[in-house]
């Protein structure tokens, strides 16, 4: 919106050719040979990799921003493949549900579910998509911070290499299982979420987020430089990494963003999580979460337990989906012509359920 829109754009087709690079010396194909490329992605970077106009992200009434799904072979993208090349841009939904929720929905099974089926892509922005019988689908997303994906916490980091993605506490001790197999280097979205779910069964995290040093860890507990509370989770020589009484307050604030989204989206609908087929959870970090671990910290409501579903990168698959056949993609966007937009914004009772969301306890809705 400052002029630098150009930039913006090259810096996003640039990270995807990048990518594609190394996919096709992975799989051992030329680009030329390649023939259909999809991309599928929240509604700010489609906008950005397109050169479309986004304002209309950034002021009330929100709205999709327009011609994402063009995208011409005179960019790079197109020429490093050859001028044969079929490349297209899955658009968004609405505003704030983008592409990436489109192709999740398709790989979900959801454009035709025959019973009451929740897809929440848990993220920096969380995506929210209800399937209900007889094709009619709503929609939400809900603004849920980095914190989820290892970004403002102490130590937290990607999921890649190094990072802690599941912890327990096995003979009064912390175990940190990794990704890779080796040391640890800090925490993903995934190994937080866990920490604090251990912090939590074992008295040292209140419901009301606050940390205690009472209890068989306690000696793990101390203070930054700053006098901020925090608490030791590795052991030995390694790399200190610590959970701070700030990373749980971020950790909170997303978690109720979620929650008061889910809560939403089923009030619109008139249905409880009881009614749900199944609840499924998307996206390279709900695919590495323990569901009881949703469950106990209040992210996902208790009344689904036992029908949660991890369903990984379900972006990716819709994308692959519609890259086979682009037929599958026409019958999505008549679909998502259909959906419903739950704009959370003016919801009366969002407000109200978010403060009460910030309980580190489990719930029913």
């Amino acid at each position: 919106m400052s002029g630098r829109g150009s930039e913006l754009q090259k810096q996003a087709e640039g990270s995807i050719a990048a990518a594609l690079k190394s996919a096709a010396v992975a799989g051992g194909i030329d680009l030329p040979r390649i023939r259909r490329l999809v991309v599928a992605g929240n509604s700010a970077m489609a906008a950005l990799l397109v050169g479309a106009d986004v304002s209309t992200l950034a002021t009330h009434p929100f709205s999709a921003p327009g011609g994402i799904d063009r995208l011409t072979h005179a960019l790079s993208l197109g020429e490093m493949m050859s001028g044969a090349s079929d490349v297209r841009v899955v658009p968004p939904v609405a505003a704030f549900v983008g592409g990436d929720a489109l192709a999740a929905t398709v790989a979900a099974g959801l454009v035709d579910a025959d019973a009451p089926t929740l897809l929440v892509d848990i993220g920096t922005n969380a995506e929210i998509v209800l399937a209900m019988p007889g094709g009619r689908i709503l929609v939400a997303s809900t603004a849920a911070g980095p914190a989820f994906e290892g970004v403002g916490i102490r130590s937290g980091g990607p999921a890649a290499d190094g990072a802690v993605e599941r912890v327990e506490l096995s003979d009064h001790d912390l175990v940190l299982h990794c990704i890779g197999g080796g040391a640890a280097k800090w925490f993903s979205g995934a190994g937080l979420i866990s920490a604090l779910a251990v912090l939590r069964t074992s008295g040292h995290l209140a419901a009301d987020g606050m940390l205690r040093a009472d209890g068989i860890l306690r000696e793990r507990f101390g203070k930054d430089s700053d006098g901020v509370v925090e608490v030791r989770l590795s052991s030995g020589a390694g790399t200190r990494l610590v959970i701070t009484q700030l990373d749980v307050r971020a950790v909170q604030l997303a978690k109720a963003a979620v929650r008061s989204g889910v809560e939403s989206v089923l009030r619109r609908a008139g249905i409880s999580a009881t009614d749900l087929a199944e609840l499924l959870v998307a996206g390279a970090f709900g695919a590495a979460l323990d569901p009881d671990d949703l469950v106990a910290l209040g992210v996902l409501p208790s009344n689904a337990r036992g029908r949660i579903r991890r369903v990984g990168n379900a972006a990716l698959k819709g994308a692959a989906a519609f890259a086979l056949d682009w037929g599958t993609y026409e019958l999505a966007a008549q679909v998502a012509k259909r959906a419903i937009n739950v704009d959370l914004a003016t919801d009366e009772h969002f407000n109200s359920v978010f403060v009460t969301a910030t309980e580190l306890t489990a719930y029913e809705t």
